[in-house]
C-alpha cells in the first residue's frame, strides 16, 4: 500500500512541476521592445526570448541581442528556465536555442548586423548555406562569435 501511495505522489508532483514550467510566449512583431537594445522586435524570421525560473519573459530582437545579454549574465545565469530563438524556417516559431542550427551568412543580414539566423533542422540550413553561403554554427560557436564581434571590442 505504501508504494501505491509513493508513486501515486510521484505521478501528481510530475504533473505539478510539468504544468507550472515556465514557457515561452508568442513575440508581439512589431508591439514588443528588445531588452538588450531596446529596438521594436520587427521581423517575423528573428527574434529571440529568454525565461526564467519565475516565468518573466525578456524579448530580444535577434540572436546576438540574446547571445550578449546571456554572455554579460544580465540575469543570472542559474534563475535562467531556458532560451529561445525564432525558426527562419518558420518564422513567429520559438525553438531552444541550445539546440538550434545556426548560419553565419553575410548574405542573410540580421536585425542587428551579426549575420546569425537559427534553423530547427540541420538539413534546412545546409540548404540556407548551400544558397547564401557561410558557416554553420552552434550555440557555442554563436556565444564565441558575439563574444569576439561585440563584447570584447
Amino acid at each position: 500500500m505504501k508504494n501505491y501511495r509513493f508513486y501515486i505522489n510521484l505521478i501528481l508532483l510530475s504533473i505539478h512541476i510539468f504544468a507550472c514550467s515556465p514557457s515561452p510566449r508568442p513575440i508581439q512583431f512589431g508591439h514588443d521592445q528588445c531588452a538588450d537594445c531596446k529596438m521594436i522586435i520587427s521581423d517575423p524570421r528573428y527574434g529571440a526570448e529568454l525565461v526564467t525560473k519565475k516565468g518573466k519573459i525578456y524579448f530580444y530582437d535577434s540572436i546576438e541581442c540574446l547571445a550578449a545579454a546571456y554572455q554579460r549574465a544580465d540575469i543570472d545565469h542559474q534563475d535562467i528556465h531556458s532560451l529561445w530563438v525564432v525558426n527562419f524556417s518558420i518564422p513567429e516559431t520559438l525553438i531552444d536555442a541550445r539546440q538550434a542550427c545556426y548560419l553565419h551568412s553575410e548574405n542573410l543580414p540580421s536585425p542587428m548586423g551579426l549575420f546569425l539566423t537559427a534553423f530547427i533542422e540541420k538539413e534546412e540550413r545546409e540548404r540556407m548555406q548551400r544558397e547564401y553561403d557561410g558557416t554553420a554554427m552552434d550555440w557555442e560557436a554563436v556565444l564565441k562569435l558575439v563574444r569576439v564581434k561585440w563584447l570584447d571590442r
